[in-house]
């Protein structure tokens, strides 16, 4: 009996190891592309528990580490907490350090951690375009690993909806030419998801359709294998302006104008024909993906009109049809200007909601901080994360809030005011920029206390580099006290002047951003010297490399402000010859950006051009994809959405080739023509529209990859502007 009873435990406990490992099998290959040759040190155990917190463990036992959590993404995070805090490695997409020994080092003792958060949340639908629009697989490969290592477990998942609606308008007599008009370019999909324009960028041809339905069912198993739960686009009543012709008798309402563009129609959710799409778009969006859990869709985003529109009874009705499609999925909504409207959240149910307030660390809407979009009722008891905008359009610069991030989480769980707060999360419009940012952020989802933040970036710095350095040390001190403790409520970083549309005063690059500096630029210079005092230890640092170069492309942005003003100083006192002087210094500075940017991959053009060409199958194909590319990143729209909408130079990038042959050459002829105005023969004014307008139509390649040692380039240049920039 006693024998029966020990192969019987023998046989469970062989069974619940081999389907643990089944089950792990996700990990282990993510540690095998983020360390290859080590995966076999490591021990990978589910926690089974009836808590519903998310835990992780790190422990030795039998000569491994073993990484434990109640899931695959818990096991991900404790993976990467070990290379952070017991190797001192890092890993971004912005450069990585990961140095490490023949053998690992074995935890001395055993450590605990839970996450208080049952969310940690990641993307904006502006993501999709300004950074994810022409990405193929091995590159969301690697930006799922990222994820999956930083604990995120709720995520948008907004590739492939093409597919979807050309089979459900087909199902409602849509010719594919028509279907064709209606969809967007692979640079503007994210505002028609948005509801705020239709077929701009396009149109793209079946082959783009079909690549990206692919893409996304891999994207959507690797989350699943990884613990990440997708959130796809619903159908929220967003409809072709067409759809009027067909349906003469439909109720579709005329939402008005985003930044110029004529938006799609909105059905009405109270029309019979509501019911109709809804039930068969969810029934097209299963047939290519399965079932979902997490639907998005924001009705009226960025002031579409409502008059007339019974919000209450509009929001219930979407949810009845998510609701009706898939029985106890979320409505995933985001908290950005006025929406959503207290009139939707009203008639929605707080069982299949959850409200992202997006921009928490600089307008919060939760109710529990002061901002000028506070909602004193927060979002009527609703599930809500608290998230940040780190980036906008995907702008180039130093910019962050370490001290709100450590410190208003933590007031925010604690808050009477807190309500339904339920996750924490990061919404950037672009991505690709200040690491240390996403790193703090998605470490206070397992933090109970506020971190001493320059003690914190102690310890970054050491990560970041493989080991510490007192000058290393201080210039992340400096940094933390200027470019990373921004106290205004702009809109993301502060705006290189290189990128603005010229002018003797520039005081923005973008419509809604600002180049106005909050911090100290010789403190921030100082701490660029420091860091580079240490550059022999450091020069095969990949992290350091980069840090050197962005930290100076930002010096070096910084002191155009000063330049700028000595140019304006000599047109005003006409001295044509203190002109010249001047504005040739403004340019040759321009060259030495360019030249410090061709150094890192991730700061130059040709990349971003060539994910484009890579994604046509044809000669045309890849014409359409390039001039999406080149057009998103400058005048961005046609004439009327750039000059009268506002969107030229909204996704501006200091980018080395972007520099030298658009933004150079702008300045440039801003220049002559202001040198003609002194010598008293000026010209008609410039139409700055047609020239950026004929550049986002050239086809002319761009270097792919680097040139030149970044660390001996910006010795090299600080050497030079040194004296300039520390005061």
């Amino acid at each position: 009996m006693k024998i029966k009873l020990l192969l019987s435990s023998l046989l469970f406990l062989f069974f619940l190891y081999n389907g643990h490992a089944q089950e792990t099998t996700a990990i282990k290959q993510l540690i095998n592309r983020i360390i290859p040759g080590h995966s076999d040190s490591f021990e990978l155990q589910i926690i089974t528990s009836s808590q519903s917190k998310s835990v992780f463990k790190i422990y030795t036992h039998g000569g491994k580490i073993v990484l434990a959590g109640n899931t695959n993404n818990e096991i991900a995070v404790a993976f990467n907490w070990y290379l952070k805090y017991n190797c001192y490695c890092s890993v971004s997409s912005c450069g990585n350090q990961l140095t490490l020994p023949e053998h690992l080092p074995l935890p001395k003792d055993t450590l605990t951690i839970e996450s208080p958060f049952q969310y940690r949340f990641y993307l904006n639908y502006c993501t999709f375009s300004y950074s994810m629009a022409f990405w193929d697989w091995k590159r969301w490969e690697r930006e799922l690993d990222w994820m999956a290592m930083n604990g995120i477990n709720l995520s948008f998942a907004l590739n492939g909806v093409e597919s979807v609606w050309q089979n459900t308008l087909k199902r409602f007599g849509y010719t594919e030419q028509e279907i064709s008009s209606f969809l967007c370019g692979p640079a503007f999909e994210a505002w028609w998801l948005m509801g705020n324009l239709e077929s701009w960028g396009g149109p793209v041809s079946q082959n783009w359709i079909d690549g990206q339905t692919e893409v996304q069912k891999k994207i959507l198993s690797r989350m699943n294998e990884l613990g990440i739960k997708p959130v796809v686009q619903g159908f929220y009543g967003m409809v072709p302006n067409s759809l009027i012709k067909k349906f003469p008798n439909a109720k579709i309402y005329d939402t008005g104008k985003w930044c110029s563009y004529i938006r799609p129609g909105f059905l009405l959710p109270t029309d019979s024909l509501f019911t109709k799409m809804a039930s068969a778009y969810y029934e097209e969006l299963e047939k290519l993906y399965g079932q979902q859990n997490y639907f998005a869709g924001d009705p009226f985003h960025e002031g579409g009109k409502t008059e007339g529109v019974d919000i209450t009874l509009a929001g219930s009705i979407i949810q009845q049809q998510m609701q009706k499609a898939r029985p106890g999925s979320t409505w995933v909504l985001t908290a950005w200007q006025n929406n959503p409207r207290e009139a939707l959240l009203k008639g929605v149910a707080a069982e299949y909601t959850l409200v992202v307030d997006l921009w928490a660390e600089c307008r919060p809407q939760w109710g529990g901080k002061e901002s000028e979009w506070q909602r004193t009722k927060g979002f009527l008891d609703k599930p809500w994360i608290w998230s940040i905008i780190p980036s906008f359009g995907g702008n180039e610069g130093l910019y962050g809030k370490l001290d709100r991030y450590a410190n208003d989480i933590p007031e925010a769980l604690t808050s009477s005011k807190k309500r339904a707060l339920c996750g924490i999360g990061a919404a950037p419009e672009g991505m690709g920029t200040i690491p240390v940012v996403y790193d703090l952020l998605y470490e206070m989802a397992w933090r109970k206390n506020i971190p001493d933040i320059e003690k914190w970036l102690v310890d970054y710095q050491t990560r970041r580099y493989g080991v510490r350095d007192v000058n290393a040390a201080e210039a992340w001190r400096l940094l933390g006290r200027t470019v990373y403790n921004c106290k205004t409520p702009q809109e993301g970083c502060s705006e290189s002047i290189f990128c603005a549309r010229p002018s003797l005063n520039p005081v923005t690059a973008s419509t809604w951003g600002t180049s106005k500096l909050y911090y100290d630029p010789a403190v921030l210079a100082k701490a660029l010297d420091l860091l580079l005092k240490s550059s022999e230890k450091f020069s095969v640092s990949d992290a350091y490399n980069y840090d050197v170069t962005d930290i100076l492309r930002q010096v070096l942005a910084n002191y155009a402000q000063v330049k700028i003003q000595k140019v304006r100083l000599a047109f005003e006192k006409r001295d044509l010859a203190k002109f010249r002087v001047e504005t040739n210094g403004f340019l040759d500075l321009m060259r030495d950006q360019d030249l410090l940017l061709s150094t890192r991959k991730e700061f130059m053009l040709g990349p971003w051009i060539e994910y484009a060409r890579n994604k046509g199958t044809n000669k045309e194909e890849r014409k359409l994809y390039e001039w999406n590319a080149r057009t998103q990143i400058t005048v961005w729209g046609n004439r009327e959405g750039s000059e009268v909408g506002g969107l030229h130079d909204y996704a501006n990038k200091e980018w080395s080739g972007l520099i030298s042959d658009f933004y150079l050459p702008r300045w440039d002829m801003y220049f002559r023509e202001l040198a003609r105005e002194i010598i008293g023969t000026p010209e008609e004014k410039i139409d700055f529209f047609t020239w950026e307008e004929q550049w986002s139509r050239l086809q002319n390649n761009y270097p792919t990859k680097s040139k030149g040692n970044s660390v001996e380039v910006a010795n090299l240049l600080f050497k030079k502007y040194k004296q300039l920039v520390i005061r």
